[in-house]
């Protein structure tokens, strides 16, 4: 998996994030999804293996609602859904 790895230290993870929420605008529920996979960004940095349905329910919304947030953020060059092996992974961008 750190092949997929996007940054090379958690500083630069945290750059990014900071980054994105000042300069990307983003809507609420987009802006949600992205805080939620960058706080599960961290073992592998800049990858996180969080399905949709967890995403709702610690979100506390609808599977939709966080499939259209990600789809909305991913066309705004923050994430990248990407198949791992029998894994689908979010990379942050």
């Amino acid at each position: 998996m750190r092949e997929f790895e996007t940054f090379n230290t958690l500083s630069e993870l945290n750059k990014h994030v900071q980054f994105v929420l000042e300069n990307v605008d983003l809507l609420e529920r987009e802006r949600s999804v992205f805080m939620l996979l960058s706080r599960y960004s961290v073992k592998f940095l800049g990858v996180s293996f969080l399905k949709v349905d967890t995403m709702a329910e610690i979100l506390n919304v609808h599977k939709r609602t966080v499939q259209r947030a990600l789809k909305g953020a991913g066309t705004k060059g923050n994430n990248q859904k990407v198949k791992a092996y029998s894994y689908k992974v979010r990379r942050l961008l």
